[in-house]
């Protein structure tokens, strides 16, 4: 078996109908890999990757040997699996995978095949105890109470924001998908949250149900004087102690709310300043305000909810100013319509609506049909694939004028790999 073959294997596996956490553990348990690293687990609607990005680099920069997983990937799988700024090889993904295929097929064979997430996750935490890392910082992937990386006995977490989001895996309230993230906490864990409203009430009850130490952002600790830039986001930090004039290059104004969760656990992890003022400034996190060119200008946003896109406007607006060329792919199981009226008030002076090759695409003239109610005829375009919209849209853009490619991480991974290669 060679890389390719490894991937061609793990994307064919079925997707369960039913996600229990028992398979996971049934995985783990028959491969015998059992976690011997310390983890950060990290869940919440938005932010929860920049939160981990953060963490990981204040980590490192501490001198400890940390892993980083995290999920969907942008243009390879190995992004999802990293130590210490390296990820996995290919020849190591394949090695794991091998000792995992008796197990795979022996559960396919009983009904209870795990999912491309599942044996993803299982290859990642092997590679982190092979690595011998102390901490990993782990993102969930969806949810968390039934989430694959919910096998690990975390006892620090961080719960972001929190919004409504695959409604139909994990509930069609505020209080019903804080629940499903909360139910992450383990006993006496330490938890730090942005999260506010009807989502705080719930993760109080259950940090106070599992007796955890619980720090709230705006309560326990907080940030202000933000200064955001095409350059870096610098904001002021209080809580157990004061840092002033923290800096991190991920851009955008909610990137110091972002920060301030990051900087908070890591004062309780008892990390020195130095290593977060330098693992801030070097964090990492494509797709983020993300600058990729700039004859033209083109940033790459992977707002994919309503809640994100609103983030998005804000700071893009302030950063960039208005008007620019939006490119915009989006999946259908989310909530494009308001997605839709969120872009519109950036007042683009041009829309090209496209997709992603991926099966969950919304297609894009029923998004340019949406538009429309914001934006006039002659300024909605449709392209069926991301290299073709990103040419139009260079095509489009008149002076100075800003591309902005947005609406899924899978539109802006598309993007991102083209725009490296220079194929468009």
């Amino acid at each position: 078996m060679n890389y390719a073959q490894a991937l061609a294997f793990l994307n064919a596996l079925p997707q369960p109908k039913h996600w229990k956490l028992e398979r996971m553990k049934r995985l783990l348990s028959e491969a015998r890999i059992t976690p011997k690293f310390k983890a950060i687990h990290v869940t919440g609607t938005n932010g929860k990757g920049s939160v981990s990005a953060m963490l990981y680099a204040i980590l490192r920069a501490s001198g400890k040997k940390t892993a980083f997983y995290s999920s969907p990937h942008l243009v390879d799988w190995r992004e999802r699996i990293e130590v210490d700024g390296k990820k996995i090889s290919e020849s190591e993904a394949v090695r794991i995978l091998k000792k995992l295929l008796p197990v795979i097929e022996g559960m396919r064979k009983r009904g209870n095949c795990p999912s491309f997430f599942e044996v993803t996750t299982a290859i990642a935490f092997e590679f982190f105890n092979l690595k011998r890392v102390e901490w990993a910082v782990v993102e969930v992937g969806l949810g968390g109470r039934l989430d694959a990386t919910n096998v690990l006995q975390a006892k620090h977490a961080i719960i972001t924001r929190v919004a409504v989001e695959h409604a139909e895996h994990l509930g069609e309230t505020i209080e019903k998908i804080a629940r499903e993230k909360a139910a992450i906490l383990k006993p006496l864990a330490v938890v730090v949250t942005g999260c506010e409203n009807e989502a705080l009430g719930v993760v109080r009850k259950q940090s106070a149900k599992t007796k955890s130490k619980l720090l709230v952002l705006n309560e326990n600790f907080s940030f202000d004087n933000v200064r955001a830039s095409k350059e870096k986001t610098v904001f002021d930090f209080y809580g157990s102690v004061a840092l002033q004039s923290l800096e991190t290059r991920l851009l955008g104004s909610f990137q110091a709310h972002n920060a301030a969760l990051a900087v908070a656990m890591a004062l309780e992890l008892g990390l020195p300043e130095s290593a977060i003022r330098i693992g801030l400034l070097n964090a990492k996190w494509p797709v983020r305000l993300q600058i990729i060119s700039r004859n033209p200008l083109v940033v790459l946003d992977g707002a994919h909810n309503p809640d994100g896109v609103q983030a998005l406007v804000a700071s893009f607006s302030e950063i960039f100013g208005v008007q620019p060329v939006l490119v915009v792919g989006v999946m259908k199981d989310k909530d494009w319509k308001k997605m839709a009226r969120e872009f519109s008030l950036l007042a683009p002076q041009a829309v090209v609506c496209t997709q992603a090759q991926n099966p969950r695409a919304l297609q894009p003239k029923i998004l340019a049909k949406e538009f429309s109610k914001y934006a006039e005829k002659k300024k909605l375009f449709v392209a069926k694939s991301v290299a073709t919209a990103v040419g139009l849209a260079k095509k489009k853009a008149k002076g100075k004028a800003i591309i902005l490619v947005s609406g899924s991480l899978f539109v802006c991974g598309e993007a991102l790999a083209l725009l490296r290669a220079r194929r468009i």
